[in-house]
């Protein structure tokens, strides 16, 4: 069973990364270009959000 500050993490930061997906798309940028750069902020939001929320 994952835990409730896991799952909020994690959702936040899909959130996020789907977020700059869209906005990459939207700006022209290749599908394969918004994959990239959600997944970079993915990995920021994730690893920002673990520092920031408290256990």
């Amino acid at each position: 069973m994952i835990g409730l500050r896991f799952a909020v993490i994690f959702l936040a930061a899909l959130l996020v990364a789907v977020g700059v997906g869209a906005l990459t798309v939207a700006d022209g940028s290749s599908l394969a270009a918004a994959v990239i750069a959600g997944g970079a902020a993915f990995a920021g939001a994730f690893l920002f959000l673990d520092k920031v929320i408290g256990d």
